[in-house]
């Protein structure tokens, strides 16, 4: 099966333990007039928002046509690209698109006219045994997360070396998720496996930065990781990810790590060094797993096993599962160059599994929650149907588009509102 990087019930208000003090004895209308309330709390900046900022007519929204298009040559109509599995825009306007079907990076210009490629499938320097990631830091270096190793390569595709993950005694950290700004530490997740229990379980997990010169390990955050069931495959008991589970969320951005559990409306900022800075809370509904969810994951599992039947073993109806109530609150989350937040709200078309890639169109258009620099709740963004945002700069976005011949696309569209 291919992956991509609730259970509760009633509203959630996750500033009700912030504003306790201060509404003691008073209605509940008292609560619902407040808008944003921040406070400190032994250091910790604390931000809810009862409500978005945007007002009528304030909202930003996304232009519908792409400014960019990458995913056919115009002149002899084959495909440019195989499997996009990154897009990684440059301070200069170019654009470094990691190819998973050719064990490439390719670059474009800022138009999409094809450049050159950077590397190869291979053990080689400058070459690729795998591609997990790609990741920009300070002056456009690239960082490739190549599964227990990273490439890193100069603007120009220089290659620079290649560099061994390396964890504490005992760590089993699986590739990076994040770079500091300074291409100098490294950011992995390690989690700690257990024996599959009966029911819906999770195993611990842990956030640590990585100083790749100085063999320096910063934990950022210890956590309880995504939900998981009990299923049986060839006689043995294995975690499987739970349909509609809870599944922790995080972006690094700078040198610091903006994480979520999934199950409540709320991003914690860690600092350099791992402590707790600032919490960002926002009002927001639970939404409850529905016959129509159940009917969209068995329709996209029937639609995954049309494809890949020998994953049928991995790949079980919802009725082999503890569904849970309610679906979480979000699936994704990034921080752009301005210091901006964007957390993608759950899919209905994910069908209970959003991290299973199903390499087709879509017509559902996701639904971002945006935040400001300063934790303030924007609003929501919504983006052209069928396109999944991965990396935005300034006044542009960049993701990935499937078209109707099941040919991949990298289009860049322009964020309408913002100065």
């Amino acid at each position: 099966m291919r992956f991509d990087s609730a259970r509760h019930t009633g509203r959630y208000f996750g500033g009700v333990a912030l504003l306790a003090g201060m509404v003691l004895g008073c209605s509940g209308s008292a609560v619902e007039s407040l808008a944003v309330t921040r406070s400190d709390s032994a250091g910790v900046r604390i931000t809810y928002a009862q409500r978005p900022s945007w007002g009528p007519g304030e909202a930003w929204t996304v232009g519908s046509t792409p400014v960019v298009d990458i995913g056919r040559d115009q002149e002899d109509t084959t495909h440019l690209l195989g499997v996009v599995g990154a897009v990684q825009p440059l301070s200069n306007g170019r654009i470094v698109v990691q190819d998973n079907g050719t064990f490439r990076l390719v670059i474009f210009d800022s138009t999409g006219g094809r450049l050159g490629t950077i590397g190869r499938r291979g053990r080689g320097p400058g070459e690729f045994e795998g591609m997990w990631g790609t990741y920009r830091c300070r002056g456009d270096t690239l960082v490739v997360d190549q599964g227990r190793a990273i490439g890193v390569f100069a603007p120009e595709g220089v290659f620079v070396g290649r560099y061994p993950i390396a964890g504490p005694s005992g760590s089993t950290a699986r590739g990076i998720e994040g770079i500091s700004h300074d291409c100098a530490s490294v950011l992995l997740e390690d989690r700690e496996a257990r024996e599959p229990q009966a029911g819906v379980f999770t195993e611990s997990a842990v956030l640590w930065w990585w100083k790749r010169h100085e063999a320096l390990w910063d934990t950022v955050h210890r956590f309880l990781g995504p939900e998981l069931s009990r299923i049986t495959v060839l006689g043995r008991a294995v975690g499987a990810g739970l349909p509609f589970g809870r599944r922790p969320v995080w972006a690094a951005f700078d040198d610091r790590v903006y994480f979520g559990a999934g199950d409540r409306p709320e991003i914690q900022v860690f600092g350099p060094t791992g402590g707790l800075e600032r919490v960002i809370r926002w009002h927001a509904e639970f939404a409850p797993v529905t016959g129509a969810d159940r009917s969209a994951y068995e329709d996209r599992r029937r639609r995954y096993l049309e494809r890949h039947p020998e994953e049928a073993i991995v790949y079980r109806p919802l009725a082999d599962y503890p569904v849970p109530r309610h679906k979480p609150f979000f699936v994704r989350a990034l921080v752009d160059e301005l210091g901006r937040l964007w957390v993608l709200q759950y899919p209905f078309a994910a069908g209970g599994l959003p991290h299973v890639a199903l390499d087709e169109p879509t017509s559902e258009s996701e639904r971002w929650w945006l935040f400001g620099p300063d934790d303030t709740w924007y609003g929501t963004i919504t983006m052209p149907p069928g396109f999944t945002l991965q990396r935005v700069q300034r006044d542009r976005l960049y993701g990935v588009y499937i078209d109707t011949s099941a040919a991949e696309h990298v289009r860049v569209h322009r964020l309408i509102g913002p100065d």
